[in-house]
């Protein structure tokens, strides 16, 4: 009996690695399913920023409320630059961004992405938030067009 017992304690043991390694490599992260393979461009120019310029719009239109664009109603309009985007802790990404008419102002935002984890599939994008920060990024909107012209992966959304 415990000879039986030590032998199917020995394979447990063997296997269980095994068994939970499948496990591990068989699970992605929801972060894994939203950016596994992006390049440089794909982070310059994705669902994400064209969620964010459609939720400005709405807001500039009076469907959506941000009381951070209140004040810059008019410069919302003019297109804006991504000074940075990466992966947002809480899924979706986290961008700064600035305004042509209003280049010295910083803004942040959270672009959320609902993610369908057995498909493994983007099922839609929502901005969470948009924030002025209290920060001015240094640049003119002429400089911010001169490095767009410059430089093809600058989109001027």
């Amino acid at each position: 009996m415990k000879k039986k017992l030590l032998t199917l304690l020995a394979v447990a043991l063997i296997t269980m690695p095994a068994f939970c390694s499948v496990q591990e490599q068989s699970h992605r992260s929801l972060n894994d399913i939203r950016f596994d393979g992006w390049t440089d461009e794909d982070w310059l120019n994705n669902d994400y920023i064209r969620t964010l310029r459609s939720y400005i719009n709405a807001c500039y239109r009076g469907e959506e409320v941000c009381e951070a664009l209140t004040p810059f109603h008019e410069e919302s309009q003019s297109k804006f630059v991504i000074l940075a985007i990466e992966p947002a802790l809480i899924g979706g990404t986290y961008i700064l961004f600035s305004f042509l008419d209003a280049a010295d102002k910083v803004f942040s935002t959270t672009v959320y992405s609902f993610v369908d984890e057995e498909e493994e599939k983007i099922m839609g994008y929502e901005v969470r938030y948009i924030r002025l920060l209290d920060q001015e990024s240094g640049y003119t909107k002429e400089e911010y067009e001169t490095y767009a012209k410059e430089d093809p992966r600058i989109i001027l959304w």
